[in-house]
Formats: C-alpha cells, structure tokens, sequence
C-alpha cells in the first residue's frame, strides 16, 4: 500500500522549499522507496535503504540531519524527506 503526504522540495538556485507530493511504500526496518514529484511536474523515486539512498536514474547525496532526510539532487534540487514518513509513526 502507498501513503502520501508532502515533503518539501527546492529547486536548483531557488531560496525557498516548496511542497511536492510524495508517496511511500514502507518496508521493515525503516527502509522504503519515496517516489516524489517536484514543482515542474518531474516524478521520481528515492530509495531509502537504511544505511545507503540512492534514486532511479539520479545521482544523489543524502544525510540524516535530526529526523529529517536533506536529499540533493544531481541537478542540485533538494528535498526534504521526514524520517517518520518513511517509517511510520
């Protein structure tokens, strides 16, 4: 099953986040695939596989800063992804 929510997202050179839709698709152990949609309309998928993140067809750079996942993209777009959206709770 899919849950959604939004996550924030800021695209390249732009100062502001924004919210995007998100939908999640949990797993055991805190583990799961994102799959985010940025304000141009671009959809894709971050996975969040406990001690490594990786996305379909992206380069990407991620950290855990508090309870939040700060995701930045190849293209330099981030996103923020709560660590409880992907764990439940």
């Amino acid at each position: 099953m899919m849950l959604s929510q939004t996550c924030a997202a800021a695209l390249r050179g732009e100062p502001d986040f924004g919210n995007c839709p998100a939908g999640v698709q949990r797993m055991e152990g805190g583990k799961g695939p994102v799959t985010v949609q940025n304000q141009m309309g671009h959809q894709f998928t971050i996975n969040f596989m406990g001690d490594y993140v990786n996305a379909t067809n992206k380069k990407v750079d991620a950290k855990l800063e508090g309870d939040t996942w700060i995701v930045t993209i190849g293209n330099g777009d981030v996103y923020e992804v709560p660590q409880a959206f992907i764990e439940g709770g």
